[in-house]
């Protein structure tokens, strides 16, 4: 594992920081970056398979985040100055297209440090270098032993038919509706996707399943009918249809995946709340392994827990969220209207 740690006081005020140069020795570290006067030095494309970013830059200079390689595992760091929350430390990790940040606060005489994932699930909270340094390493080898699908884009221009475009236009109610919902009972932000089935395939596509789902890093809420993508999976390669490339939900793979194996459900939702309590009257489980997001390996663990011929449900995704199943709108509208939710499990 090649380590590159980027730390202390940038600008004309550089100073080294101690405690970066303690998880330096921690990591056996290949590049360290600790303290500079000159902000050009800044490793902007760092070369490494673990990348810790801490530097403290001057509010008046302009924002500096790396562009780290492919596969590369990148955590950054958020001072938990007063006021702060844990969704704005989780907050840095979208801002930056990073994998885990770590919320730095002060706690009289010592810092404490908190590493938390993308999804908000805590790896590590306290005051021990040396902790904090080994619940990074577990971070690291569980994110890349995660199962990733390559996608690519075919600049194809597709016509949405009618009865597709009236099964997406519906969905997105739906989902505008969920969304407000969430928001109200547990104060947060709405992160997920929605997708549907293809009800009917181009006559120029030949593959199993098509499915239309929502683009990749945006704001679910505010999601148009003309933002959703088109999308099949085919020898092992998500394809992407359309005039722009932009790609489909992290999850597409999975949500093809599962819809192959359960042909008679036909929309989905996933946000990043959970199912409260399981006295419903539709179906509902969870997964016993916790997956990140576009893991194939969750595809897996959602077909364990959904039965064929359940048609209608939501589950929740441990760690990660819930994610709703239906074979009609009406149905996943029902669902909705009784659905309770919290933010944590």
């Amino acid at each position: 594992m090649r380590t590159v740690i980027v730390g202390g006081t940038w600008g004309i005020n550089h100073k080294r920081s101690s405690i970066v140069d303690k998880l330096s020795v921690l990591f056996d570290t290949n590049e360290l970056y600790n303290g500079m006067p000159g902000l050009s030095d800044l490793p902007m494309y760092p070369d490494g398979d673990l990348i810790i970013w801490m530097p403290d830059i001057p509010n008046e200079e302009a924002k500096h985040y790396p562009i780290k390689s492919g596969g590369a595992v990148l955590i950054c760091s958020k001072v938990m100055r007063d006021g702060y929350s844990k969704i704005d430390a989780v907050s840095r990790i979208f801002k930056m297209h990073g994998n885990a940040v770590i919320a730095i606060s002060k706690r009289m005489s010592f810092y404490n440090f908190e590493l938390i994932d993308a999804l908000g699930n805590t790896w590590y909270n306290g005051i021990s270098l040396p902790e904090l340094s080994d619940a990074i390493s577990i971070f690291y080898l569980f994110t890349k032993d995660a199962i990733r699908v390559q996608s690519t884009w075919v600049p194809m221009s597709l016509r949405m038919s009618d009865e597709n475009f009236d099964n997406v236009l519906g969905l997105l109610a739906i989902n505008d509706t969920l969304k407000d919902s969430i928001m109200t009972q547990c104060g947060s932000r709405f992160f997920g996707n929605v997708s549907t089935r293809c009800q009917n395939l181009f006559p120029t596509i030949r593959a199993k399943t098509g499915i239309y789902v929502s683009p990749r890093n945006s704001d679910k809420s505010e999601i148009l009918t003309e933002d959703m993508i088109f999308c099949t999976m085919e020898n092992g390669v998500v394809r992407f249809y359309g005039d722009k490339n932009i790609k489909p939900s992290v999850d597409t793979p999975i949500q093809i995946g599962v819809y192959e194996e359960r042909p008679r459900l036909n929309f989905m939702i996933h946000g990043h709340a959970f199912l409260k309590g399981n006295s419903y009257p539709f179906y509902t489980g969870e997964t016993e392994r916790y997956c990140l997001c576009g893991d194939m390996k969750e595809k897996d663990e959602i077909l364990k827990i959904i039965p064929d011929g359940f048609n209608n449900g939501i589950i929740n995704l441990r760690n990660h969220g819930f994610l709703a199943f239906s074979d009609t709108l009406k149905n996943m509208e029902m669902m909705f209207k009784l659905a309770k939710w919290e933010m944590t499990k």
